[in-house]
């Protein structure tokens, strides 16, 4: 690498179908190597009360590593790609009308996973100012 400050760079490549490994080099590293692999596909299904979940934000990450995001179609399937084949992953779903949901250690398989959401908790009352 030249051209570059004095440092450590961390390399990244990006392809749909591949997931890669990022590692970190140091300025005047002349051999380096970028291991890609296929990339795992995850395909899920969110459904809140029995019915699709449409527009629910689903997101992977693995620690403080954000590994993809993805919005749910009308009916509730979303498909997210780039994930790691062989290393499990947190997902975490959104939905304004549902309590948030997070699935842990999560692993790709050639099966749909659901995720179910519950609805939030509803709150009524009276707003009223400092005289009541």
């Amino acid at each position: 690498m030249r051209g570059l400050a004095e440092g450590e760079y961390q390399l990244r490549t990006w392809d749909q179908n591949y997931y890669s490994q990022e590692p970190k080099v140091r300025t005047g590293a002349s051999d380096v190597r970028i291991v890609l692999r296929v990339a795992a596909k995850l395909v899920g299904r969110v459904t809140g009360r029995g019915l699709p979940a449409a527009g629910a934000s689903v997101r992977a990450q693995r620690g403080d590593d954000f590994l993809g995001w993805a919005r749910t179609g009308p009916d509730g399937v979303v498909t997210m790609s780039s994930l790691p084949p062989d290393e499990p992953f947190d997902v975490t779903v959104e939905h304004d009308a549902f309590r948030s949901l997070k699935a842990e250690a999560l692993r790709v398989s050639d099966r749909t996973q659901d995720f179910v959401m519950q609805p939030g908790a509803e709150v009524s009352g009276r707003v009223v100012d400092a005289q009541g």
